[in-house]
Order: C-alpha cells, then sequence, then structure tokens
C-alpha cells in the first residue's frame, strides 16, 4: 500500500511572501519486511526591500528518508527471488518444531527465502538538505543583478545484519555492517541581466553571469563477523571476532563557468539567439580542463507577416514559425582523477613478513579534455483549427565527438583499461508530434496527443 500526505500554508504582507508545507510518503513493499518512507518540509521566503530595490529568496527543503530492504537479488545465487522459485515446492517453510527449514538450492547451499526476508536487516536512513538564497538588486531600468548560494548536503547511512537464520549468518558466524556516506555541493552563482524595448519593436535581453560549483564525496565501511548475539540492537563493531578490512574515501570536483547570452526579438517576427560558454571542469588535463561551447538560434514567424495575414491561410492557420539552432554542448561526467596516476594499497611478502605497500591505480592520461556534441536542428511549429491543433516537426543531426570512454588495454601493463577521448557518434533523424484538443470546456478538457520519432546513427 502506498500513503501520501501533504499539508501547507501560504501567506504574506507587501513586502514578505511565504510557503511552508510538508509532507509524508509511505509505500510499503511486496516482498515481506520491506518498505519505504519519506518525511520532508520546504520553505518559500520573499522578502522585499530598499523601497522594492532589492529581494532577498529563501527555498530551503528537508528530507529524512527510510528504507527497510531485502537481497531480492545478489548477482545469482543467493536471492530471494531466485531462490524462492527455485527451490523444492513440496518442503515447508518450518519443520515440526516451528523452526526454519533449510532446504538445498541446486545442491550448493541451504536456504529459507522467508528467513532471509524477516530475520535479516538491512536498512538505509539518509538526510538530505537542499536549498538556495538568492538576492536580487534592481540596479536600473532593465538591469538586474542577482547573486545566489545553493547547497546540497546529503548524509546517508546503512545497517546490515544477517544473524544465525540466514544463509550469510550461518556462513560467517553471524554478520554485521556499518556503512556511510556524505556529500557536499556547494554553488555560487553570480548573473547580470538586462532587457530593453527600443521604438516598441526592438527587445534586446541580455545576460552575463558565473557559477562556480564544488562537491565532496565522502565514504565509509566497516564489515565484522563472529557476533555473539542474533539481536542487532545489542552489538556492535567491537563484538565482532573476525573484524573484515574497512574501506573508505573521498572525492571531490570542482566546475567554474562563465556564460553569456543575447535575445533579440524585432517586430514580434525575427527572433535571434546567441550564446556562448566557457566551462573548466577539474576532471580533465591541465591543458584541457576549459573549453567553449557557442550555440545560435534564429527564429521567423511567419504568421506575423502582412503578406500572412493578408491571404487566406491566416483562415486556416492561427500560428506558424520556422525555426532553425544550432550549437555545442560539452560532457565532463567522468570520475574524477583520471588525468593523474592515484595510489592504492596492496599487501606483499617481504622475508617471511606481510608489509603494506602501495601501487599506481590507474594509467594516468594528461590530455584527457572535454568531450562535445554538436546539433543541428531544423523545426517547425504550427497550429490549425482555431486553435485546436498543434504540429510540431523537427529535423536534427547531431555529432559527438572526442567520446569519454574506458579502452581495454593489454593486461601485461598491469591495467585493463584506460580512459580516453576516443571516436565519436553521428545520429540524423527526424520528430513528430501532434496535439488535438477533442474537447476543452470549463470543468472538462480532453486532449490527443502523439509523436513519432526516426533516427539513424
Amino acid at each position: 500500500s502506498i500513503q501520501s500526505h501533504q499539508v501547507s500554508f501560504t501567506g504574506g504582507t507587501k513586502n514578505t511572501r511565504y510557503s511552508v508545507s510538508g509532507n509524508y510518503l509511505g509505500n510499503e513493499g511486496i516482498i515481506k519486511n520491506t518498505n519505504f518512507i519519506r518525511y520532508g518540509a520546504r520553505v518559500n521566503l520573499d522578502n522585499d526591500f530598499l523601497n522594492g530595490k532589492a529581494t532577498l529568496s529563501n527555498s530551503w527543503s528537508f528530507t529524512n528518508s527510510n528504507s527497510k530492504n531485502v537481497p531480492t537479488d545478489r548477482g545469482g545465487p543467493g536471492g530471494i527471488i531466485i531462490t524462492a522459485l527455485g527451490l523444492d515446492p513440496t518442503v515447508s517453510v518450518y519443520d515440526q518444531a516451528g523452526q526454519y527449514n533449510y532446504p538445498s538450492y541446486d545442491g550448493r547451499f541451504n536456504i529459507n527465502p522467508l528467513a532471509e526476508a524477516m530475520e535479516g536487516v538491512d536498512r538505509d536512513i539518509t538526510n538530505r538538505l537542499l536549498g538556495t538564497t538568492a538576492m536580487t538588486f534592481k540596479i536600473i531600468e532593465g538591469l538586474t543583478f542577482k547573486t545566489s548560494l545553493g547547497l546540497d548536503l546529503v548524509n546517508a547511512n546503512r545497517t546490515s545484519f544477517y544473524n544465525k537464520n540466514t544463509r550469510l549468518g550461518r556462513q560467517n558466524d553471524r554478520e554485521l555492517g556499518r556503512f556511510s556516506r556524505n556529500v557536499n555541493n556547494l554553488i555560487f552563482e553570480n548573473v547580470f541581466n538586462y532587457n530593453k524595448t527600443i521604438a516598441k519593436v526592438h527587445n534586446i535581453g541580455v545576460t552575463l553571469g558565473h557559477s562556480n560549483q564544488r562537491e565532496i564525496n565522502s565514504f565509509l565501511g566497516i564489515n565484522t563477523w563472529g557476533l555473539p548475539s542474533d539481536d542487532v540492537n545489542s552489538i556492535n563493531l567491537q563484538n565482532g571476532a573476525k573484524p573484515q578490512i574497512p574501506f573508505s574515501g573521498r572525492q571531490q570536483w570542482a566546475l567554474e563557468s562563465l556564460i553569456g547570452r543575447v535575445n533579440y526579438s524585432a517586430f514580434d517576427k525575427y527572433l535571434l539567439t546567441l550564446t556562448v560558454r566557457r566551462d573548466g571542469s577539474s576532471r580533465f588535463g591541465p591543458n584541457n580542463k576549459w573549453a567553449t561551447f557557442p550555440s545560435a538560434a534564429v527564429g521567423w514567424k511567419i504568421i506575423n507577416e502582412d503578406f500572412f495575414q493578408n491571404s487566406g491561410l491566416s483562415k486556416i492557420f492561427s500560428d506558424l514559425k520556422l525555426r532553425a539552432s544550432y550549437g555545442i554542448t560539452g560532457n565532463s561526467n567522468i570520475p574524477p582523477y583520471q588525468s593523474v596516476s592515484g595510489l592504492r594499497t596492496f599487501n606483499y611478502v617481504l622475508g617471511d613478513q606481510l608489509a603494506a605497500g602501495y601501487a599506481a591505480s590507474n594509467i594516468p592520461n594528461a590530455d584527457l579534455k572535454w568531450e562535445s556534441t554538436a546539433m543541428l536542428d531544423l523545426g517547425l511549429n504550427a497550429t490549425l483549427l482555431n486553435g485546436k491543433l498543434d504540429i510540431a516537426a523537427d529535423w536534427f543531426s547531431t555529432k559527438t565527438t572526442d567520446l569519454l570512454l574506458f579502452v581495454s588495454i593489454a593486461q601485461s601493463t598491469g591495467f585493463s583499461t584506460i580512459l580516453l577521448n576516443s571516436g565519436s557518434l553521428t545520429n540524423k533523424g527526424m520528430d513528430f508530434e501532434a496535439n488535438y484538443k477533442l474537447m476543452s470546456k470549463k470543468d472538462f478538457k480532453f486532449d490527443i496527443g502523439g509523436n513519432i520519432s526516426f533516427v539513424r546513427n
């Protein structure tokens, strides 16, 4: 079953506006002993001051998520779904003494899927704070400056425990694990916007902006075996007789961007947009951290031309627009530190003693650079039948170059892959979309829509 509840309050004065809301989501899983519960709260608060020349805006939310999980799939034997399907259905869940039966699965191990679901513990608790505080200043007529600070904090903790009634608990004399992850993502943005209307027919909009984003992601995991109790609430990691090797890590990356954009329209007929971005990412090599991505778009509102209005076509079309655009976008979504050589620990035997040492964890590639995608799009938008039928058609061609791929290499190097800018990909195709307003009344609306795409790569 699923439950969802929400309550909200809104209000304000001449210079202050607020909205406060809370929500609850509960989802009982279809498998025994599983669920997902989330509590959330959101606050929006805007304040005008300096006689309306400045506005302080706040939008913040907090969520607390709790989930109870079971090992439905361990990538093969051991998951309760595949074992429930594969076990002998004539064997009862419990024996005559009321204890769990443990029939053999495929002759490899003994398991009881119900015991795996009811006796194992796998709990996740995640807290997340997400929000933005911004200040907007009206400098002169048409010119505004906005500075904002955004924050995304995630704290996640997981506890897993398998007692003697589970397969792993019998195999490892009970098993306890604690895992945690913390993510701190901070973004700082500054944007100037200028809008001007000249002679009532020329509209100009200019945007200049800068953003700086940084993220730190750290994690920690500890496992121990050989525990004295089947009660997860009465044991701790130090109670295990066979502590396993813990693991931990920390990753950090940064992205800085400069952006400029110009929007121009004339006579509500001719449209032009020019944009350029300059992005720098810490994920790439020292010679290729920065890249430039331009784009341009034009549009022609044929419906507003005098020759069109004076023709019979104006009785058929209530809107008709041609558009074309070309732009380049970048992709930096790769693991950090691939452009430099990292180290990881290895155990070595020196004499008769086991000693820890370090060795390279990857082959560095100082020439890594941005993956880029260039896209050309030609399109048409039309509205017919007194606004009832909307049609959109597009022809597009995209080409991605300098693909960021892990390429297999000879294992005699000591590694199996290396991250390279390798290869390109081209896609061409057409999109068609239509939407018809079959019925549109005050209390009832009914639309029919559809789309189809043809793509070749």
